[in-house]
């Protein structure tokens, strides 16, 4: 595996509800760089990133926040390093909110 900037995870959100959106597979390391959040909605969507590890009891961690105007969009950067099993989450606040994650994957784990 190449090392180099990569979609970690796109989706669109079919509610409101917070979910899991990625989880690192065995093997690699993830370094979350950046979120492209679009609000396709026709209300102000407030939105949530977190990470959090598989049990969802030994870390959970808010990276970013925000609120977007109906049509509206950001691009959030970061640097978040993500270990196998680790999960992305993400909490729209209403339907149609486009999100894209980019960053790199690395093979092997983290130490």
């Amino acid at each position: 595996m190449s090392t180099r900037t990569a979609v970690l995870a796109k989706f669109t959100t079919a509610d409101g509800a917070g979910h899991d959106r990625a989880t690192v597979p065995a093997g690699e390391t993830w370094i979350l760089k950046s979120a492209a959040i679009m609000n396709n909605a026709a209300t102000t969507a407030g939105w949530q990133l977190w990470v959090h590890t598989a049990d969802s009891i030994t870390a959970a961690v808010m990276v970013s926040s925000g609120s977007q105007l109906a049509g509206s969009g950001t691009v959030v950067s970061m640097w978040v390093v993500l270990e196998p099993g680790d999960v992305i989450y993400f909490l729209g606040g209403v339907a149609s909110v486009a999100v894209w994650l980019s960053g790199t994957k690395l093979a092997g784990v983290a130490i």
